[in-house]
């Protein structure tokens, strides 16, 4: 009797035509299932296709995408009951949902919705056969997950490059939910509500969006709500914020997080003093980038000097081949030494435009901590705060009137330092033991509201010169 298939021996093919009953990759509602009666495994995937409909066309028709379910969800084109008999499966648990959604017949979305169990190689599977799928951006997973199955999402997250992952109620008893953001991460949004998260496993998150890494460079959205953090897991997450200037929507709401860990996170967004290891660290890192453009100043110097000595060598022999009897220049009349002598002028023009390519190239020094936002004060390096974060939820924890202060004196100095970030437009502290009513409450919503205002004319004013450039 033949043995069972391994996943090598499956074909991966790129067009979409079925060539003797083996479905193409490009067509995953019916490649998935059969690939998994291929290698004969213990349970039945559905894969339902769902059409996005309705997205806005022009400025006139505004309004979100809607779903149409195409009633899709076959195995290679057969029927679903007639599949689950054939299989034997009579255990629910052994069906496998998927909603694979598409906008213009491109997969962009891949939801495992409320399964027991996600198995691990139905993921790898899916891990082998995303390049196929180029929009692909996002991955919801709700329960189902193990450690191993975490591996492969994290695989499947580096290979199609997906923006988005959603693993709300997700629970991995490990928590290596950090791999998500090694490698090379191209994640912009990542939740985790009620995945049961603590301390130590937000330290590990932190640790991974702590700057220069690459995830500091690229996460915006972090949720983290309904989770088990305390004042420990904020003072990470606060550490974090020190340096980090890309992740500008945190959420928290929902944790057992005090007063102490409150500040932890609201006084990075303040004027903070520097420890003399970031100072140090600061000064290595403008070191670094100093070094890479000299290099690459000097070496574009050379390239240009290479190129000159070419073409003056070559008119060298081209004067050669000339008859004695020609009229000769000047510049022809002078030793080979004060030709070359001349040629040493250019040094200041190839200098100049190298420093131009430099500039274009690479680009100023960019850091936390470079002139622009740090201050001198007796003798003490200060960074201005980080003014990224714009979008904080604390709601349902354990603050008190401390914080709600703690809050207004953030915002105060935020509005009064003249910098382009936006600061705080936007912050949730409900469900927490506070005044129902109080100055430093109004205060808050004033400052809020210019914030949103602020913001809300300047996308105007964007508008408009987009309109005006048309």
């Amino acid at each position: 009797m033949a043995g069972r298939d391994t996943i090598s021996d499956l074909h991966f093919k790129s067009n979409d035509k079925h060539d003797n009953n083996h479905p193409s990759p490009l067509n995953i509602e019916a490649f998935i299932p059969w690939a998994c009666g291929q290698l004969e495994l213990p349970f039945v995937t559905i894969i339902n296709k769902v059409q996005l409909i309705g997205v806005a066309r022009s400025t006139s028709t505004r309004g979100k995408a809607k779903e149409e379910n195409t009633n899709e969800d076959s195995q290679s084109g057969s029927n679903v009951n007639d599949d689950i008999r054939f299989s034997g499966v009579n255990n629910t648990d052994m069906l496998i949902y998927v909603d694979a959604i598409y906008d213009n017949n491109n997969l962009i979305q891949l939801k495992f919705n409320s399964n027991l169990q996600v198995p691990v190689i139905l993921l790898k599977l899916f891990s082998l056969i995303v390049h196929f799928h180029p929009h692909l951006t996002a991955i919801y997973i709700n329960r189902g997950l193990n450690q191993n199955g975490l591996y492969q999402v994290s695989k499947i997250v580096n290979a199609a490059k997906v923006t988005e992952v959603i693993l709300d109620n997700t629970v991995v008893k490990e928590a290596n939910y950090y791999i998500l953001l090694d490698d090379n991460c191209s994640l912009k949004y990542l939740s985790l509500a009620k995945c049961k998260l603590n301390d130590r496993s937000v330290k590990f998150i932190a640790s991974r969006l702590n700057y220069p890494l690459k995830a500091s460079k690229t996460l915006s959205v972090l949720n983290l709500s309904s989770n088990m953090i305390t004042d420990e897991g904020a003072k990470y997450l606060g550490d974090m914020l020190r340096m980090n200037r890309q992740l500008c929507y945190l959420n928290l709401s929902g944790n057992m997080i005090s007063d102490i860990g409150a500040d932890s996170i609201l006084s990075i967004l303040m004027t903070f003093p520097l420890t003399a290891d970031e100072i140090t660290q600061k000064k290595a890192r403008k070191f670094h980038y100093m070094k890479k453009k000299n290099d690459f100043i000097r070496h574009t110097v050379e390239v240009m000097r290479i190129d000159y000595e070419k073409r003056y060598t070559a008119r060298k022999k081209i004067g050669k081949s000339v008859s004695s009897g020609t009229k000769k220049s000047i510049y022809d009349l002078l030793p080979d030494n004060e030709k070359l002598g001349s040629m040493i002028g250019f040094d200041s023009v190839w200098l100049d435009k190298a420093e131009t390519a430099a500039e274009e190239m690479i680009g100023p020094f960019q850091d936390a901590f470079n002139d622009e936002n740090t201050i001198t004060k007796c003798g003490e390096v200060y960074c201005y705060g980080n003014n990224v974060l714009c979008y904080l939820n604390l709601a349902y924890n354990s603050l008190t009137y401390f914080s709600v202060k703690k809050l207004l004196e953030v915002l105060k100095v935020q509005r009064e330092l003249p910098r382009r970030g936006k600061g705080l437009i936007n912050v949730c502290i409900e469900g927490n033991n506070l005044p129902k009513a109080c100055q430093e409450l109004t205060e808050i919503d004033i400052f809020l509201e210019i914030g949103l205002n602020r913001l809300s004319n300047m996308s105007t004013i964007k508008r408009k010169n987009v309109l005006r450039a048309k």
